[in-house]
C-alpha cells in the first residue's frame, strides 16, 4: 500500500512539475523559449532543379552554407566547399532533413490521450488509413507536439503525412551526393514537423524530448522571476469565464425574446380562433337554417330552391296560399325580415301560388 502511494505522489508530481513548465513556457516571449529549449544542429536539403541547396541551422539560425548538384544556387558565396561541408556535418553527428514544402504533404490535427505521447507515432502510423486517402506503405508519417492539456489528459499534435511518390526521388538524388537525410522536414507555419524515414531519426527525436523534459529544472529556476505574470494566470481565466457566461446571459436573453414573440404570436391566433369560433356559433349552421325552414313550411307547400348568400336566405316554391308562407317563416326565432321578392303568380295547372321569397338570418334567437 506504501509503495503504490509513493508510485502514485510521484505521478502527481511529474504531471505538477510539467503542467507548471507548460504555463512557464506559455508565458515567455518566443525568443526565450527558443534560448532554452535545447537546439541541435541540423543539416538542411532544399531540392532546387537537380540538386540541392544545404543549409545549417543551430540555435542562432539558419544558413545556407553550399550547394549539390550542378542547376542548385544559392545567395551569396558558400562558407566551405561542399564536399568539405558535407563532411564535416556527417562527422559531426549532425542530422540531415530533406525539406518539403505545403504542397508535398497532407497537414491534420489530432487529440491523442495523454498516455500514449511516449508512442504517439506508432498510433499515429495505425490511423494513416482513416485519416488519409493513403495506404500506410505509401506514406512518410510524422507529429509535433503542440500542446499537453493535463486537465483533459490529452496532447494536441500537428501530423505530417508526405507520400513516397512525391519524395523518393529527391532522396535518391541526396544519396548519390553524398548525403543520407534521417527525415522529411514539412515546413508549417508553427515550426516544421520532423518525418523520420528511419528508427534512428525517431530516436533521435525521443532523445529530444527527454531533453526538453530535462530543461524542465531550468524553467523552473526562472519562476522567480515571472511570479508577477502567475499573478495574471488566474486573472486571465476569470476574465475568459465572464466572458463565457456574458455569452450565455446573451444566448438566454435571445431565447427569451424569442420566447415573448412566438406568446404573442400564439395570443394573436389565439384570439382570431375565438373571434371566428363565435362569429360560427352566433349564427346558425346552413342545415339548422334549412331544418327550420322546412318544419315552418306546411304540407301543401314545397320548396324548388333553397339558397344562403351572406347571411340572407332564399326560398323558392310553390304553396297554396303563399300569403301564410310568410307568416309561418317570420315568426320563426332564426329568421327576421321576410318578404317576397317578386309578384306571387298562380299556376293554374295545379292551382297553387309560386313564391319567391327573402328572409335575414336572425342568429339564435331574435333580440
Amino acid at each position: 500500500m506504501g509503495a503504490l502511494s509513493t508510485r502514485m505522489l510521484r505521478g502527481v508530481a511529474r504531471y505538477a512539475l510539467a503542467w507548471w513548465a507548460a504555463e512557464l513556457s506559455a508565458m515567455m516571449p518566443d525568443w526565450l523559449n527558443r534560448r532554452l529549449q535545447p537546439a541541435r544542429r541540423a543539416v538542411i536539403l532544399d531540392p532546387q532543379g537537380d540538386g540541392f541547396v544545404v543549409s545549417i541551422r543551430d540555435r542562432s539560425g539558419e544558413r545556407a552554407v553550399a550547394t549539390v548538384g550542378s542547376n542548385a544556387a544559392i545567395a551569396g558565396p558558400p562558407e566551405r566547399e561542399p564536399a568539405d561541408v558535407v563532411e564535416r556535418l556527417i562527422q559531426g553527428d549532425a542530422p540531415v532533413r530533406l525539406r518539403v514544402g505545403g504542397q508535398a504533404f497532407l497537414r491534420r490535427d489530432l487529440a491523442l490521450p495523454l498516455d500514449v505521447e511516449a508512442t504517439a507515432q506508432r498510433a499515429i502510423e495505425f490511423q494513416v488509413d482513416s485519416l488519409t486517402p493513403f495506404k500506410r506503405e505509401d506514406v512518410y508519417v510524422g507529429y509535433r507536439v503542440g500542446r499537453r492539456d493535463f486537465l483533459k489528459g490529452e496532447i494536441r499534435v500537428a501530423v505530417a503525412v508526405v507520400p513516397r511518390q512525391g519524395v523518393d526521388a529527391a532522396l535518391d538524388l541526396a544519396r548519390r551526393n553524398g548525403l543520407t537525410p534521417g527525415a522529411v522536414e514539412a515546413a508549417a507555419d508553427e515550426g516544421p514537423i520532423v518525418v523520420p524515414l528511419a528508427t534512428a531519426e525517431v530516436g533521435a527525436g525521443a532523445a529530444g524530448r527527454r531533453r526538453w523534459r530535462g530543461s524542465s529544472i531550468l524553467l523552473a529556476g526562472t519562476a522567480a522571476l515571472l511570479l508577477a505574470a502567475v499573478v495574471c494566470i488566474p486573472i486571465y481565466r476569470l476574465e475568459q469565464r465572464v466572458d463565457r457566461l456574458k455569452a450565455a446571459i446573451e444566448g438566454a436573453r435571445e431565447n427569451a425574446l424569442a420566447t415573448q414573440r412566438l406568446r404573442q404570436k400564439l395570443t394573436g391566433a389565439g384570439e382570431a380562433g375565438r373571434f371566428f369560433a363565435e362569429r360560427k356559433a352566433a349564427r346558425p349552421l346552413t342545415i339548422e337554417l334549412l331544418d327550420e325552414a322546412t318544419r315552418r313550411i306546411p304540407d301543401s307547400a314545397w320548396l324548388s330552391d333553397f339558397r344562403v348568400d351572406d347571411g340572407t336566405v332564399y326560398l323558392s316554391g310553390y304553396a297554396a296560399n303563399a300569403s301564410s308562407l310568410l307568416g309561418e317563416i317570420e315568426a320563426s326565432p332564426l329568421f327576421s325580415d321576410t318578404k317576397f321578392l317578386s309578384p306571387v303568380t298562380r299556376e293554374g295547372k295545379n292551382n297553387v301560388e309560386r313564391f319567391e321569397m327573402s328572409s335575414a338570418v336572425a342568429g339564435r334567437g331574435k333580440p
